[in-house]
């Protein structure tokens, strides 16, 4: 899957979730989950929840929808794009 990022046509954010829907995947949280937070929480760092964007990405990276280095690609692009609203 050859995967193109078009910042003129549609933010990342929506591409995420148009892809989501077209492979009809959603974000559920697992016990590894859970746990990683309870770890990071007791290791005295700080736990950031995740936003749905990124746990759609997660999603697809778990689903197969996406590998390593489009899921990076992604969430490097949509990092950028939320930094460059604020």
């Amino acid at each position: 899957m050859t995967l193109i990022v078009d910042h003129d046509t549609v933010d990342v954010a929506s591409r995420v979730r148009s892809m989501a829907e077209e492979y009809g995947i959603s974000y559920t949280e697992t016990p590894i989950d859970v746990l990683a937070e309870h770890l990071t929480r007791l290791s005295g760092d700080e736990v950031t929840e995740l936003d749905s964007t990124q746990q759609l990405l997660i999603a697809l990276r778990r689903a197969g929808s996406l590998d390593k280095f489009e899921a990076m690609k992604l969430q490097a692009a949509y990092l950028a794009e939320k930094k460059l609203a604020l």
